[in-house]
């Protein structure tokens, strides 16, 4: 599948066993392939935390070396992106997980005093090739929570991720796009 049929696919809501199955035909990445700025999507699958980086002012991903990532890079109204905490921020994410609706449509901007408590200036997570699925590949590790977002390759500046928890969630996967960066625009 090219990359235009893949993001047709994706565009089309297909449900978590589909998204793993696209998920399994894609090629491995390494840890190194990753290391940059990724700009994220949510990918709607029917798990319980979909919609919820809509309403968070989420840029994305970005991969400094193996050792130092940041999984949650927001950008604020001005459009300067900055990194918040998964630590803190994901107590927030299971509350919100667990209403029966989340609010569609609304500007994350709405919201952008709020998710500045959450900044951080401490990387939270690191790089490591873990066999997912039967494939090795490189996943990010979260430091302090039972989180590993797993990664493969669309195209050379493209990947899909699934995030993999422990616990409760683990059944489904919270599936997203990350697209490389060449440059930051500020919109």
């Amino acid at each position: 599948m090219n990359t235009a049929e893949c993001f047709k696919f994706l565009k089309s809501g297909p449900a978590q066993e589909s998204l793993f199955e696209l998920f399994d035909k894609l090629e491995p990445v390494t840890p190194s392939f990753m290391v940059g700025m990724w700009r994220g999507t949510e990918i709607p699958s029917g798990h319980p935390m979909d919609g919820l980086l809509s309403l968070a002012p989420w840029f994305g991903k970005r991969f400094y070396d193996e050792e130092n990532a940041a999984p949650l890079i927001m950008r604020d109204k001005q459009g300067r992106l900055y990194s918040a905490d998964p630590d803190r921020l994901i107590k927030y994410a299971k509350l919100v997980s667990v209403l029966p609706y989340k609010p569609a449509g609304i500007d994350p901007n709405l919201f952008d005093p709020f998710f500045k408590i959450f900044r951080t200036w401490k990387r939270k997570c690191r790089v490591r090739e873990i066999r997912y699925r039967g494939v090795l590949t490189a996943a990010m590790i979260y430091d302090h929570l039972e989180i590993i977002d797993v990664f493969r390759k669309i195209d050379d500046n493209t990947v899909m991720g699934v995030m993999d928890f422990k616990g409760d969630m683990h059944k489904k996967g919270y599936f997203f796009i990350l697209k490389r960066q060449r440059r930051i625009d500020k919109n």
